[in-house]
């Protein structure tokens, strides 16, 4: 019988959408089945189901981590004696060098707690908005030659200091001196950026209009979804520094991104 990998996907929506691409590939290599374990929190208050089809694997939904329903699921997968695999950022640059570190898997089963990904090609071919959502999209024609601008703020501190606006700003008047009839579209968590390049850039910059900005809301991770599947259709995007959202969009959508950063260094 095959053993089986469960998967605890943490933080924000594209960390959780890396960490599932990342199994997978893990359970291609073991020869594993999966299956998700989705909990709600502050970073992500919405259902696996709110925001997209069902997986070709189970996903199992819990309201938050004290549930019975959640401790009840992860007691039974502890009596499997599995494998514990826990990683992080700096700990995957590591397993990327060790790829052994996963052999332990070998006839295993496994869990993977994670809020990153663990393999060095992701794969979102799996992830299929929810239907429901796909009216509230820019049509996709409409976005085949619209270049697409995510500029990260609020709470990401490196995205502000790496990549300020006027380095998005001076990109997309070069865009505009090679092609007078160049179209954006800006994705930002940021009401008065957003205003800002309106006012700048005028009908040249196209937004989905968004209902919260909260991502302790199902509306506001719908809202995400949204932005992350536009930016997606564009012919290529200009990403901030160290968004998961950004590069997310770029590898869904197969399409170039650039991120614009200045050197820490030099400050340029």
């Amino acid at each position: 019988m095959k053993k089986t990998l469960f998967v605890i996907p943490r933080a924000g929506l594209c960390n959780r959408m890396l960490a599932i691409s990342g199994a997978v590939e893990l359970t291609r290599r073991y020869h594993m089945r999966m299956v998700v374990l989705w909990v709600r929190d502050s970073m992500l208050n919405a259902k696996f189901s709110d925001m997209f089809e069902p997986l070709p694997f189970k996903v199992l939904e819990f309201t938050d981590e004290q549930s019975l329903a959640f401790k009840f699921c992860y007691k039974a997968i502890q009596s499997l004696h599995p494998v514990f695999l826990i990683s992080n950022i700096e700990f995957n640059n590591r397993l990327y060098i060790n790829p052994e570190y996963f052999d332990r898997l070998k006839d295993h089963h496994g869990v993977l707690d994670t809020y990153y990904d663990v393999a060095l090609d992701e794969d979102f071919s799996m992830f299929r908005m929810n239907r429901r959502l796909q009216p509230l999209l820019y049509p996709k024609s409409e976005l085949q030659n619209v270049c697409g601008v995510h500029l990260r703020r609020t709470d990401h501190k490196r995205a502000i200091k790496r990549s300020p606006t006027s380095l998005f700003i001076e990109k997309m008047e070069e865009d505009i001196c090679r092609d007078p009839s160049v179209k954006f579209y800006l994705a930002t968590d940021d009401p008065e950026e957003e205003a800002y390049f309106k006012e700048r850039f005028g009908d040249r910059i196209m937004t989905y209009s968004k209902r919260s900005l909260d991502r302790n809301t199902k509306t506001g991770m719908e809202d995400a979804v949204l932005d992350l599947v536009n930016l997606s259709h564009c012919k290529r995007l200009y990403a901030s520094y160290g968004s998961t959202f950004s590069r997310t969009a770029a590898k869904w959508g197969g399409i170039d991104y650039t991120v614009l950063e200045i050197d820490e260094l030099t400050n340029q």
